[in-house]
C-alpha cells in the first residue's frame, strides 16, 4: 500500500516537474501537447517530429522501474552512513540494483553547483589513490598474465579480441568511460601507491570555497595540479574581482597571473597557516569532512568519483532536506 501511495506521489512530483519543461527534448521543438497517460505518467506528443515522451525522458531515470520505491531510495541517500547493502535492505531491492540506482539518481544531483565564487575565496587540492575498483577487464588480463595456462584459452580468442580491439575500448554502462585494462598489477584492499609524493597514480581533487560557504569541485586530473585545469573549471565560476587564496602552488600563481585575479598565497612549509584574514581552513575542514565521510565506502572506483564529490557536497550543505527534494534534484530541477 505504501509502495502505491509513493508511486503517486512520485508521479505528481514528475509531472509537477515536466510541466516547467518547454521543449520536446528530441528535436528542442517548442510545439507539443498532452498525449495520454501510461505507467501513471503523462505523455506528451510532439508536434514537429512526431515522437512521444514523458517526464522521465531524457534523464537519468528514464525507463528505471519500480517508482513507488524511488522515495524510500532517496531517504536512503541523505544518509551519509549509507552503503549499497543497507539501502538494499531497506528498501528490498537487490544489491547491483542499490548500486545502479545509486549513480542513476547522483549523475545529475553533481551538477548542482553555485554560479559562481565571489569576495575572498580559498583553494587547494586534495589527492587520493586512482582506483579502477569493479574493472572486470582489467581483472581478467591481469589473471591472465600470471596463469600460464591460461595464455592457451586467450589464444584461441586472439582473433575475436583483434576485433574488439579494433572497434575501441568498451564503455561502462553507468559512467559512459572506457573501461580500459589497469596496466598494473592489482591492488588488495586499496593499498598504496607504488610511488613517493604526488605521482599520476593519485587523483588530483581541487576544491574552492569563499568565506560565503558557496563552495565548488572538481577533479583537475591525475599527478600535480597545472594552471591549464584551473583555467578549464575554476575560473568561469569566479567574479572578476575575486581575491583567490591558495597555497603556495606555483600553479595557482601562474593561473591568477594569466587570469588577471588578485591572489594571496600562505607559505605552509614555513608554519604560516593564518595571516589575518588569509588563510584556506575553510577548504581544509571541507577536504577533512569529504574523506572521513568517503572513508565507510571503503574505496570508490575513480570513474564514479565525481558522483561521491556531488554527493558529499548535497549532504555537506543540506541541499537534500527531504526525499522529495532529492527526487526533483535527480530529475536536474536544483532549489535555489
Amino acid at each position: 500500500m505504501s509502495a502505491l501511495v509513493n508511486g503517486e506521489r512520485i508521479a505528481a512530483l514528475i509531472d509537477q516537474i515536466s510541466r516547467a519543461r518547454s521543449v520536446c527534448p528530441r528535436c528542442a521543438s517548442r510545439q507539443f501537447g498532452r498525449h495520454g497517460v501510461a505507467n501513471g505518467l503523462q505523455r506528451y506528443r510532439c508536434r514537429a517530429c512526431g515522437k512521444t515522451f514523458n517526464g522521465l525522458t531524457g534523464t537519468p531515470l528514464a525507463r528505471l522501474r519500480l517508482k513507488g520505491k524511488w522515495l524510500a531510495y532517496c531517504d536512503c541517500l541523505r544518509d551519509p552512513a549509507c552503503t549499497v547493502k543497507s539501502a538494499a535492505e531497506k528498501v528490498q531491492v537487490h544489491a547491483n540494483t542499490s548500486f545502479r540506482w545509486r549513480h542513476r539518481f547522483l549523475h545529475w544531483v553533481k551538477f548542482d553547483r553555485p554560479a559562481t565564487l565571489q569576495g575572498i575565496t580559498e583553494a587547494d587540492e586534495t589527492f587520493l589513490l586512482e582506483s579502477e575498483k569493479g574493472n572486470r577487464q582489467g581483472k581478467k588480463q591481469s589473471k591472465q598474465q600470471s596463469n600460464p595456462q591460461s595464455n592457451q584459452q586467450s589464444s584461441q580468442q586472439s582473433n575475436k579480441q583483434e576485433s574488439d580491439q579494433d572497434k575501441g575500448p568498451k564503455k561502462d554502462q553507468e559512467s559512459g568511460q572506457e573501461n580500459t585494462p589497469l596496466g598494473r598489477a592489482p591492488r588488495k584492499r586499496g593499498g598504496v601507491a607504488s610511488k613517493r609524493g604526488i605521482s599520476r597514480q593519485l587523483v588530483n581533487i581541487v576544491v574552492a570555497r569563499d568565506r560565503g560557504g558557496a563552495t565548488i569541485d572538481f577533479i583537475a586530473g591525475r599527478g600535480a595540479l597545472k594552471a591549464d585545469a584551473l583555467h578549464t573549471h575554476l575560473l568561469p565560476k569566479l567574479q572578476r574581482d575575486v581575491l583567490l587564496v591558495s597555497d603556495a602552488n606555483a600553479a595557482y600563481k601562474k593561473f591568477a597571473r594569466e587570469a588577471g585575479i588578485d591572489h594571496q598565497s600562505i607559505k605552509l612549509r614555513q608554519g604560516v597557516r593564518v595571516r589575518e584574514a588569509i588563510h584556506i581552513q575553510n577548504v581544509n575542514a571541507y577536504h577533512s569532512r569529504f574523506k572521513r565521510w568517503l572513508h565507510h565506502f571503503n574505496g570508490v572506483a575513480t570513474r564514479y568519483l565525481d558522483n561521491y564529490l556531488g554527493w558529499c557536497w548535497a549532504i555537506d550543505l543540506r541541499r537534500i532536506g527531504n526525499a522529495e527534494r532529492f527526487l526533483a534534484a535527480a530529475l536536474g530541477h536544483f532549489s535555489a
